[in-house]
């Protein structure tokens, strides 16, 4: 891509950024920099970035903007245009104008970055449908995810799409025959016969109705245990004190149980083995209006919300993409023990998500929203702790 900037200075800075983001900046062809020295005085740099200079001040009746974006976009090296103007409020229409133009004669995309610029003419350049960023780092992050998309689509259609009819025909039939909750959510039994069927480990667990047949799986677990309440009445199960954790004493087993069953008339439980020692993710599939199914991956538990840092994928998709996709999380310094925290090993990560991307290749609109929070991830691999499947109305 090419930078071109009416400063050198903030040039060089959005060059930085651009290399940061693994976008890459060429030396422009002899051709393309003869062309900008048409219009540009010997003192302005013409390779990569482009420094404009004051020609929006000192020869405006140059088309400067215009004759310069045309020419670099015309390079065969170039793959995308990073163009920033700033103030010039006095020539605000004549700037409006000439970016109008190189937007649409342009073979590439171009993202315009006009800083405190005049909002009139910033309006009118938005309702014509060229995208105007106030921010070059804004600007720059959208061109990334640009390139983003297109490599992650190309990477699709490169391959075909690989189904397993015969499981993708065994989960319809286990959500066929389940009796999902008034807001379509499957039971339990039911998402942890899907988590198996696509290969998801998740811990020793059984669903009881009774206190005494709690404490008998406890008892053949033989290790600590969580109790949590599973209700049609009870939607957030944790706020209703519905979930008891690290239990690992008979009485303390029975009288948990006993007290998590009388908070609703439909009450059961799920005694499931504790995983500890693991850092808490999240990797689920929600649907995008414009998009579709998209596989979601990053921290989980109290983090979700906190630092809105996730990565999104379509399905379907191979490690790779998966493991590029989780290595440009903010919070990636989490997942290599930081402070003293558990270590997380990406690949095992991103299996999970290639899994999470089967299911959603597979089942397609059937499934609404999937929902693993916490994903136990270890040194050792991941294990579904929780999981929420709710389904489309047939």
């Amino acid at each position: 891509m090419d930078v071109l900037s009416f400063s050198g200075g903030l040039g060089a800075l959005a060059a930085y950024l651009c290399t940061e983001a693994g976008l890459t900046l060429p030396i422009l062809a002899e051709e393309t920099q003869a062309k900008l020295a048409g219009v540009l005085p010997d003192y302005a740099p013409k390779d990569n970035p482009v420094d404009l200079v004051s020609l929006m001040v000192s020869r405006p009746e140059s088309q400067p903007l215009k004759t310069a974006g045309e020419a670099v976009a015309g390079d065969e090296s170039v793959d995308a245009l990073l163009f920033m103007m700033g103030v010039y409020h006095h020539v605000g229409a004549q700037i409006a104008a000439e970016v109008k133009a190189l937007f649409e004669s342009s073979p590439v995309p171009v993202a315009f970055t006009w800083l405190t610029g005049p909002r009139e003419q910033i309006q009118c350049l938005r309702k014509a449908s060229v995208p105007v960023f106030g921010d070059y780092a804004r600007a720059i992050r959208g061109l990334e995810s640009l390139f983003s998309l297109k490599n992650a689509r190309e990477a699709a259609s490169s391959r075909p799409r690989s189904i397993d009819h015969t499981r993708a025909e065994k989960a319809k039939r286990i959500m066929r025959e389940s009796t999902p909750s008034p807001d379509g959510f499957l039971p339990p039994e039911a998402c942890a016969q899907i988590l198996d069927l696509y290969g998801i480990p998740r811990p020793k667990e059984a669903l009881v109705n009774k206190a005494e047949e709690a404490l008998k799986t406890w008892e053949e677990i033989q290790a600590p245990v969580a109790l949590k309440v599973v209700s049609e009445n009870l939607s957030h199960k944790t706020e209703a004190g519905g979930v008891l954790l690290n239990l690992d004493a008979p009485d303390e087993v029975l009288a948990c149980a006993g007290r998590l069953l009388s908070l609703a008339n439909d009450a059961r439980l799920l005694v499931q083995e504790m995983v500890e020692g693991g850092l808490e993710l999240l990797v689920g599939i929600s649907n995008d209006p414009t998009f579709g199914p998209c596989v979601t991956a990053g921290l989980g538990g109290v983090y979700v919300e906190a630092l809105d840092d996730v990565a999104r994928l379509l399905p379907p998709f191979e490690t790779q993409e998966a493991e590029q996709a989780l290595s440009r999380l903010r919070s990636r310094v989490i997942f290599e023990g930081f402070r003293g925290g558990p270590t997380v090993q990406i690949p095992h990560v991103s299996d999970i998500m290639v899994k999470i991307s089967e299911l959603a290749t597979e089942l397609g609109s059937e499934v609404a929203e999937v929902d693993i929070n916490p994903l136990i991830a270890t040194a050792g691999g991941c294990i579904a702790a929780d999981v929420r499947i709710k389904i489309n109305s047939w």
